[in-house]
């Protein structure tokens, strides 16, 4: 079967080829800087949640707003259980729009967040923030509300630990600021990039790693740091 290239003088190239170009060049998230507005999401009035503007990318596709998104309904608490809602930014290449929603999660004694669905050819989603809905609410709490929401703008990722990349690629490297460590993905988890601070026995690269302010009796392999 023949491979399939692009782009080429004097040759089409379709939405979906654009896409499978760009959304390898260009991670999904939100343009700007760890921690800055963009689509940072609050509580509305009533039951509902609202969107600050801003600028996001979702497989290889650009989306901006230079107003406040929504407001969008949220479904009151159920009588008896709590809910898991997700507010997302949704890419739909069938209807060439990008919006901003809630997707609803189930009621339960153990409530889960619903999942996103990802497609390199029609629906893809990010999300947010996570919505943790208790039973009988009937109107948005700020505490009801975490920031998921993933930055880009450079090579290199930063994050919250709740909102790290759902599926990153193997060894993506990133700033993750609710513990204040560089950390990246080794194919099954997040890995420190630089080892916990542990007890003296802690060995880093094959070497024994002291830290006290008296001087330690020498031995091989040992690496002694001085507080100050």
């Amino acid at each position: 079967m023949a491979i399939t290239a692009f782009p080429f003088d004097t040759q089409d190239t379709s939405e979906s080829d654009y896409s499978r170009l760009m959304g390898e060049a260009v991670d999904d998230g939100i343009v700007g800087s760890h921690g800055s507005t963009g689509f940072q999401v609050s509580a509305g009035s009533g039951m509902t949640v609202v969107a600050a503007a801003g600028t996001a990318a979702l497989r290889g596709f650009m989306g901006y707003s230079t107003d406040t998104e929504g407001p969008v309904a949220v479904a009151n608490g159920d009588a008896s259980y709590g809910r898991v809602d997700l507010a997302i930014l949704r890419l739909d290449r069938a209807n060439n729009n990008m919006i901003f929603t809630v997707k609803p999660g189930t009621a339960s004694a153990t409530p889960t967040p619903p999942a996103l669905t990802q497609t390199d050819t029609g629906i893809h989603e990010i999300a947010l923030a996570r919505l943790d809905i208790p039973s009988g609410a009937g109107a948005m709490q700020a505490g009801y509300i975490t920031d998921l929401r993933q930055f880009i703008g450079s090579t290199i990722g930063a994050w919250t630990t709740a909102g790290r990349p759902a599926n990153p690629r193997k060894y993506k490297l990133g700033f993750n600021a609710t513990l204040g460590k560089w950390e990246y993905h080794n194919g099954s988890g997040w890995v420190d990039l630089q080892p916990t601070t542990a007890p003296n026995a802690s060995k880093w690269n094959n070497y024994s790693l002291i830290v006290q302010s008296a001087q330690p009796a020498a031995a091989p392999n040992t690496i002694w740091i001085q507080p100050l």
